[in-house]
């Protein structure tokens, strides 16, 4: 049997699933099937955006529907929790090509609604196109405030220490797995789940976000190389990070050539950089200190500088 694609289904099957799979009801107001969302909401709003493309973020050969659903909500959770949010309403839109297998279409959906109600938000509205190629996905966010202020990329002070919570380069290694299979998937299955399901820290950052010792935090799903110099720059100041005490899983550790710097320059990995003056009141590894400066960030083995020349991924780089 010939399996259906979504010019069998068509534009108005799609809106259907999409209605039954997020609700039309949002908190007395007005949700899916109307030509605008109402409703109220928190005062301040954070809101942020991300899009995921096919053959830029994901591959379907080896990138499962659900979890590229499930993926898209979880890094726009991500940024909310690093401004020190949590997640309410959201956006989805999605573009693809007519000949985009209907199944796959429905578990791709599915793994939006069911990361949207794992994270507490509601998918409210959207936009569903053909596309004369690849997949495209977006998806905006708003968020509330946990507390009074939020948490920012340019809070860092000279003597505050540099955090950050889980474990560096999973990610990048399953992606590594998955594309070279070297090593073999079966090998680092818990990185490559880190890589199709990442976890938003959003309790840490809420425990931040209430702590008065903490007011400068990001995400860093672009690498450590990548993200630590935006905040060094947006707060004028100085990192020095120690690769010695860089957290890594044992994946990392076994099978990734020269693992701190791998751990580095892998990006994706969606966990919390912050800096604090004292200890934090979450589960984190101290693994630098900020001075007085203009931006720049070294890297330290031992005591001695080393010099990292691989980049972290940039959207427009060759």
């Amino acid at each position: 049997m010939k399996e259906q694609c979504l010019s069998d289904i068509g534009e108005a099957a799609v809106i259907q699933y999409l209605g039954m799979r997020f609700g039309r009801a949002i908190d007395g107001g007005i949700g899916i099937g109307d030509d605008g969302a109402v409703f109220s909401h928190a005062n301040p709003v954070v809101i942020v955006a991300d899009a995921m493309v096919e053959s830029v973020h994901f591959d379907r050969e080896f990138s499962p529907a659900w979890s590229t659903g499930y993926k898209l909500v979880a890094v726009n959770v991500s940024d909310i929790a690093a401004m020190g949010g949590r997640p309410t309403k959201g956006l989805f839109t999605l573009s693809a090509p007519r000949n985009l297998p209907w199944a796959w279409t429905r578990k791709l959906i599915d793994g939006v609604a069911d990361a949207s109600s794992q994270f507490g938000m509601s998918i409210v509205g959207g936009d569903v196109t053909g596309s004369p190629g690849s997949i495209s996905l977006s998806l905006t966010v708003l968020g509330e405030l946990i507390a009074e202020k939020p948490l920012r990329r340019d809070a860092a002070k000279p003597g505050d220490t540099v955090y950050v919570t889980g474990s560096l380069g999973s990610a990048a290694l399953g992606l590594k797995a998955l594309t070279s299979r070297s090593p073999a998937p079966e090998l680092v299955q818990s990185s490559v789940a880190s890589l199709h399901q990442p976890t938003p820290r959003l309790d840490a950052a809420e425990a931040l976000a209430r702590w008065k010792h903490c007011l400068c935090a990001m995400d860093i799903s672009d690498g450590l190389y990548h993200d630590a110099p935006r905040l060094a720059r947006a707060s004028g100041v100085n990192l020095t990070i120690n690769l010695d005490t860089l957290p890594m899983s044992d994946d990392v550790i076994k099978y990734a050539e020269q693992p701190g710097v791998f751990a580095v320059t892998g990006g994706e990995d969606y966990e919390l950089l912050f800096t604090s003056p004292v200890a934090p009141p979450i589960a984190s590894t101290a693994i630098g200190a900020v001075t007085a400066g203009a931006g720049l960030v070294e890297y330290r083995r031992q005591g001695k500088l080393v010099q990292i020349d691989a980049a972290g991924f940039g959207h427009f780089s060759a």
